[in-house]
C-alpha cells in the first residue's frame, strides 16, 4: 500500500459515543496512529449497542475501525501518569466530553499543551466551549431540532421530522477531522499548535445555509414540503409502471431533453412551464397531468436507458436491503471483509475516498478493549514489562504479559 498522508501522526484518541470516534475514525483511514483510550471501570457505552455480531456492536466495528485500543483509568494517579507519557508522543489529542470535563481529568488543552507544545487539541462538544449552551448536554436529535433541520424535514403539513442516520454526530466527525488536516498543514508551516472548538451545534446549522439566508436575507419562511424540492418542480418521487423513483431535473435544457426522449411536446413553451419558478408554482399541473401519465407507461428497467440518454439525473429509491445488493455499491466497495483474531469475518464500511497515488486501507478491524494495552506501553513509552504490569495493576487491570 501506498503511503497514506496521515501516517507518521499520533492521535490520543479520548473519546466515546460518536462524532468524536468518527472523527478520529477518519484520521486512521488516512493513515494516523489512533490509540483509543478507554476507562476500564467504564468502557466505551458503543460496544454494547444492538445490534451486536458475537457480542460486539456492529456500529462500534465501523467507527472505530483501525484504532488501537488502550484502558487507562484517568482518575487514579498511575492512570494520569500514563496518560501523560503517552501524550507526549502524540501529535493529535481529541476528545468529545462537556466543556470542562477533560480539565477535571487533568486532560484540558492547558494541561495538555504544557506537556506537548504543539499539540493540535480538537474538543468536539454539543453547543461549543462558550456561550448561553455551553454546559447543555446534547445528543445527535437534540442538535437536529436545534439547528432547524427538522424544520424542513418530513412530510408537507405534517409533523418536524429528523432524519434518519445520525447526521449531526456524523457531519461534526467529517468536519472536525477536515479541522485537524488544515490545523497540521499550519502546524507544518508555522511549528506552532491549535486548539479546534468543534461544535455540533455550529457544524450543523452551517448546513442550512440556504435556508437561513433565505430568510435573514429575503424574508422566505421554509416549512416542510415532503419529498420535494424548493426551487425545482421535478425534484420528487415520481411513478412508472412498478413503482417510484426520484426525477430530479433544473433549468430548461435538462427538461427539454426529457420531454424529447419521452415524445412530449416542450412545454418550456408553455408559459406555466416556461422557468423555475413557475414550474414550482404549477408544479401539481406539470407532474400529474404531464409527467406521471408518461412515464407510468413504462417499467424501470425500461426508463433507465431513456433517462441515460437524455442525460437526467434519476435514482431509485432503495431500501437498505437493495442497496447493498446494487452493483454500483458492490464495485466501488462501499462495504469490506474484514478478519479478526475474536469475531471472525465481518463486514464493515468501505472508505469513501478514493486516489490515484495511494489505497486508503483494506483491512482495518476495531480492537478488543484492552487489546494494545501491552504493545503500545512497549512500542511507545519503551517500557519494561514490569513497570507495565505496576501500572496496570495500579489502575486496576488485569493484563497477560
Amino acid at each position: 500500500m501506498s503511503k497514506r498522508p496521515l501516517e507518521g501522526y499520533r492521535v490520543f484518541d479520548f473519546t466515546a459515543a460518536k462524532s468524536g470516534p468518527y472523527c478520529t475514525a477518519i484520521l486512521a483511514d488516512f493513515g494516523a496512529d489512533v490509540i483509543h483510550i478507554e476507562n476500564p471501570a467504564r468502557p466505551d457505552p458503543t460496544r454494547t449497542m444492538k445490534p451486536s455480531f458475537k457480542g460486539t456492536s456492529t456500529e462500534y466495528f465501523n467507527i472505530h475501525r483501525g484504532k488501537r485500543s488502550v484502558q487507562i483509568n484517568t482518575k487514579t494517579e498511575a492512570g494520569r501518569k500514563l496518560a501523560y507519557k503517552l501524550i507526549a508522543e502524540c501529535d493529535i489529542f481529541v476528545e468529545n466530553g462537556k466543556p470542562g470535563s477533560a480539565e477535571k481529568m487533568g486532560l484540558g488543552y492547558e494541561a495538555v499543551k504544557a506537556i506537548k507544545p504543539d499539540i493540535i487539541y480538537a474538543s468536539i462538544s454539543g453547543f461549543g466551549q462558550d456561550g448561553p449552551y455551553r454546559n447543555r448536554a446534547a445528543f445527535d436529535t437534540v442538535i437536529q431540532a436545534m439547528s432547524g433541520f427538522m424544520s424542513l424535514t418530513g412530510p408537507m403539513g405534517g409533523p418536524f421530522t429528523k432524519a434518519g442516520p445520525s447526521m449531526s454526530d456524523l457531519i461534526t466527525g467529517i468536519m472536525t477531522a477536515l479541522g485537524i488536516a488544515m490545523a497540521i498543514i499550519r502546524k507544518e508551516k508555522t511549528g506552532e499548535g491549535t486548539w479546534l472548538d468543534s461544535s455540533m451545534f455550529d457544524m450543523y446549522t452551517s448546513l442550512m445555509e440556504a435556508a437561513i439566508a433565505a430568510y435573514v436575507n429575503g424574508g422566505m419562511i421554509r416549512r416542510p414540503i415532503g419529498n420535494r424540492h424548493p426551487a425545482n418542480a421535478i425534484a420528487e418521487p415520481v411513478r412508472c409502471k412498478d413503482g417510484e423513483f426520484i426525477l430530479q431535473m433544473f433549468g430548461n435544457e435538462q427538461h427539454q431533453r426529457f420531454f424529447a426522449e419521452f415524445g412530449m411536446p416542450d412545454l418550456t413553451q408553455d408559459e406555466r412551464f416556461s422557468d423555475g419558478p413557475q414550474r414550482v408554482k404549477n408544479r401539481e399541473a406539470l407532474v400529474e397531468e404531464y409527467v406521471n401519465p408518461v412515464l407510468e407507461k413504462y417499467t424501470m428497467a425500461e426508463i433507465r436507458p431513456k433517462l441515460d440518454h437524455a442525460k437526467v439525473p434519476y435514482g431509485e429509491m432503495n431500501t437498505i436491503e437493495q442497496l447493498v445488493e446494487d452493483p454500483h455499491f458492490k464495485y466501488r466497495n462501499c462495504m469490506i471483509p474484514v478478519t479478526d483474531s475474536v469475531n471472525g469475518t465481518y463486514q464493515i464500511f468501505g472508505s469513501p475516498f478514493k486516489f490515484n497515488n495511494f489505497d486508503m486501507p483494506k483491512e482495518t478491524f476495531a480492537a478488543q478493549a484492552g487489546e494494545h494495552n501491552v504493545s503500545v506501553l512497549r512500542e511507545i513509552l519503551h517500557m519494561e514489562d514490569e513497570e507495565i504490569k505496576n501500572t496496570f495493576v495500579q489502575m486496576g487491570v488485569e493484563i497477560t504479559l
